[in-house]
């Protein structure tokens, strides 16, 4: 639960205000009453399963021993009434997403400032063992009214270790800035270079790169950074290009080697004017925060040296004329360039394929990254080769199972699903995901017995919504109201589920309840259109035409082309003897859906109320050909 501003934490933070709130945590903005005049920033984790206490644990000691100018400190964590809370220092300034989407980055700003957050990630690789940051993207770097660019968040850091390179704290896989390798778990020093050149990618041309399992799987491809901006020299490029190759020992090994190789361009940005896109400080430059030493300003090379572009084959293309040269070259052959060799002695990797092989996990992954996208055959075919190659997990029996019936095949996802509770029987999501497949299939009892035994082991309010729904289905209102109400609980701002709950209320004709969960959907979703012909059907059915007809015409302002507007004007009209305006309403109806035969039903009945039976009759046959089995037809067809 958000906590709220005044509201005091630990006897010592006092809540300004939220800075941001996600599915699994919150930040504030708060006072310290210890020091006065201190503001920090304050961190809640609403995730209170083992795995994430373990998560914020680390977090709070990672960053409690580290001591950098572009990485914030953390001053104190504790936990109060089961939640988790980390104090860490506010750092004021602008997202860089923000400044991203305002217009591209010009070159040698984004490389000065990555510089910075590379010299901070170098000095995480350098603890022991190494810290993997594992989440470098935009919108996890500020930059300060001073102009540094600080990494913000360590939600899913953790420490390396080369003996277990699949083992992690947290899952987590940022579409378009982690490479290929992190959504098989096995992240090293060389995944962070990828997420930094990813992120100076979306810098310096304002697009974000195609996700990692595309480009492995040649569904998408990486433009070159300089066919999106000429402004970005070859230098530069050669440098993104090679921290952003697919196979992982093609880039830079650490992030030091990477700086250096970022320090090189420097000496060799075009010099056209460039224009800043953060305003300088109106301010002097903040005095350095008396806890950390100032670090000296970077000094660049000379401008003559350049880093060559590392063919497959080994040899060296240079930068500036794009001449290829021998392997090892120490100067371009043809216009006398010097070679800057970037990774300082240590010797060069063996040019692997451009293309990793995508391990079974990493198929699992691609399958989700289909699934997102909505491509559902794909993520099948790639769930089916996860599981070939002997990948097991209930999460992808489940979302194997939930692609299918996404494509409408629920048998096989019935099929796909029991297999994976052969394998984990108590798996509630599995039970859960089971029960809507037997619901499609309209196997009722089946989807009832599924969803019970998903809440048995997992009371989670997916499937009591899901239980609810089918009850519905079956007609069993009054049984299906506990369970929608329960999905509430958890979720009480789920215009569907107050939907779901009104359509209960209304066929269990408990019509007071009915409307007052309509106009909650109302207030939570004004141009909710189900809601306000909902409301209209209410007050029909309590005999408040007049407000029935307030409904409805505020239903035709909101969507003038659906005919459930007109249609239920109609009604109200009609119950008020007004059938002349009725028929008109009918009409408008009729034109909007003219295959309606509910429609030309009450037209056919308004022409014979105004003794125009020829009309009546025409209208009431046509109504009968769309809807031959129609008894209410052919009985006022026979009086005519």
């Amino acid at each position: 639960m958000a906590l709220n501003p005044g509201q005091m934490i630990s006897a010592r933070y006092r809540v300004v205000k939220i800075l941001g709130q996600g599915g699994y945590g919150a930040v504030y903005l708060v006072q310290d009453t210890r020091l006065s005049g201190r503001t920090v920033a304050l961190k809640e984790s609403f995730d209170s399963s083992s795995e994430a206490t373990k998560q914020f644990k680390l977090e709070a000691e990672l960053l409690a021993r580290l001591y950098h100018p572009s990485l914030p400190r953390v001053s104190d964590f504790f936990t109060e009434h089961n939640t988790r809370f980390l104090v860490m220092d506010f750092v004021e300034g602008r997202d860089l997403a923000d400044l991203i989407q305002q217009g591209i980055i010009p070159p040698p700003q984004a490389t000065q400032w990555m510089i910075e957050i590379s010299e901070a990630v170098a000095y995480l690789h350098s603890q022991n063992p190494p810290i993997i940051h594992r989440d470098i993207k935009p919108t996890n770097i500020k930059i300060r009214p001073d102009q540094r660019a600080v990494l913000v968040d360590f939600g899913i850091a953790k420490e390396y270790n080369p003996q277990k390179q699949t083992a992690r704290i947290a899952k987590g896989v940022s579409t378009g800035f982690s490479p290929p390798e992190q959504y098989g778990g096995g992240t090293n020093t060389y995944s962070d270079v990828y997420a930094l050149m990813a992120t100076l990618y979306c810098m310096v041309t304002q697009t974000v790169p195609p996700e990692a399992l595309d480009i492995v799987s040649q569904k998408e491809r990486l433009t070159p950074p300089r066919q999106l901006n000429p402004q970005i020299s070859p230098a530069l490029e050669q440098v993104i290009l090679q921290g952003m190759a697919l196979n992982s020992l093609a880039r830079y090994p650490t992030a030091r080697e990477l700086t250096d190789a970022l320090r090189a361009t420097l000496g060799n940005v075009s010099s056209a004017p460039t224009i800043h896109p953060v305003a300088p400080p109106v301010t002097p430059p903040a005095a350095p925060s008396p806890f950390v030493p100032p670090v000296a300003p970077p000094v660049a090379p000379p401008v003559a040296a350049m880093t060559p572009m590392i063919l497959p084959s080994g040899r060296l293309r240079c930068p500036k004329c794009l001449w290829e040269n021998r392997a090892g070259a120490k100067f371009c052959q043809k216009c006398g360039t010097k070679f800057v060799v970037v990774l300082t002695g240590l010797p060069l990797p063996a040019q692997p394929s451009a293309l990793p092989q995508l391990s079974p996990q990493m198929q699992f992954e691609l399958g989700n990254a289909f699934a997102r996208r909505k491509e559902y055959q794909n993520a099948v075919n790639a769930f089916e080769q996860a599981v070939a190659g002997g990948f097991e997990g209930a999460a992808l029996y489940y979302n194997w199972g939930d692609s299918l019936i996404e494509l409408d095949r629920e048998s096989q996802a019935v099929q796909v699903l029991q297999r994976g509770l052969a394998k984990y029987p108590q798996d509630g999501d599995l039970h859960a995901e089971l029960g809507w497949a037997y619901a499609r299939l309209k196997q009722s009892s089946k989807a009832i017995q599924s969803l019970e035994t998903a809440l048995k082991y997992n009371p989670q309010p997916f499937a009591y919504l899901l239980l609810g729904l089918v009850h519905q289905e079956l007609g069993q209102h009054d049984r299906a109201i506990p369970h929608v109400k329960k999905f509430l609980d958890a979720q009480t701002d789920s215009v569907f589920g107050h939907l779901t709950l009104a359509r209960c209320y209304l066929n269990a004709k408990q019509l007071s309840a009915a409307q007052s969960e309509l106009e909650r959907v109302v207030k939570l979703d004004s141009k909710n259109e189900a809601a306000h012909y909902l409301l209209t059907v209410v007050h029909q059915r309590a005999k408040r035409f007049g407000d029935a007809a307030k409904w409805a015409n505020r239903l035709m302002q909101l969507a003038p082309k659906n005919p459930l507007g007109p249609y239920a004007l109609g009604l109200a009209l009609y119950e008020q003897n007004k059938f002349k305006d009725a028929l008109k309403a009918f009409q408008d109806s009729s034109r909007l859906d003219p295959k309606d035969a509910d429609t030309k039903f009450f037209v056919g009945l308004c022409y014979a109320r105004l003794n125009q039976r020829a009309d009546a009759k025409r209208e009431l046959q046509e109504a009968a050909r769309l809807d031959p089995n129609n008894q209410a037809i052919r009985d006022l067809l026979n009086k005519l």
